[in-house]
């Protein structure tokens, strides 16, 4: 199965989306686009930024603190699923409301809102146990999807 993830709101403190999986929809949310401090870091800055456009190969991920989710994994934009010296790595699909509970992941909710946290945050995603309950029921946990993340087109201007 391939996954789409449209990146429509950016802020300092979020990028918030759409992933839609045939008839559901779930909003996203992710730290900014913080690019790497090393030479070759182009997977974005560890733990401080969400990952470039592109499509990634999901992997099977399993540890006590995020059992049975997935795992980004693109080497030619320098994600890996396990560290990598000049590689951003275990960049996984789990639940937070907030973009600063994440360390570089992108987290699955049922809605979004405002929520101006000054110096904080701008926006968060509501439901976010429950979105992974049921993304987990309709993408089974095994091997061979992947996700493409790419940018909202802006509208079109009136003539």
């Amino acid at each position: 199965m391939n996954l789409v993830l449209i990146r429509d709101t950016f802020t300092e403190f979020e990028t918030v989306g759409t992933l839609t999986i045939g008839a559901q929809k779930f909003h996203t949310i992710e730290r900014p686009w913080v690019a790497g401090n090393q030479p070759g870091e182009d997977g974005g800055e560890p733990g401080k930024s969400c990952v470039r456009d592109g499509t990634y190969e999901l992997v099977l991920h399993d540890t006590p603190k995020h059992p049975k989710v997935f795992a980004l994994v693109n080497r030619e934009l320098d994600v890996t699923h396990w560290p990598v010296p000049g590689f951003r790595s275990a960049v996984l699909i789990h639940s937070a409301n907030w973009a600063y509970q994440l360390e570089g992941c992108i987290a699955l909710g049922l809605g979004r809102v405002q929520d101006q946290q000054p110096g904080r945050c701008a926006w968060r995603i509501t439901s976010s146990m429950a979105a992974m309950a049921f993304f987990s029921r309709l993408v089974p946990w095994e091997l061979g999807h992947t996700l493409t993340i790419q940018r909202a087109t802006p509208p079109e201007p009136a003539p």
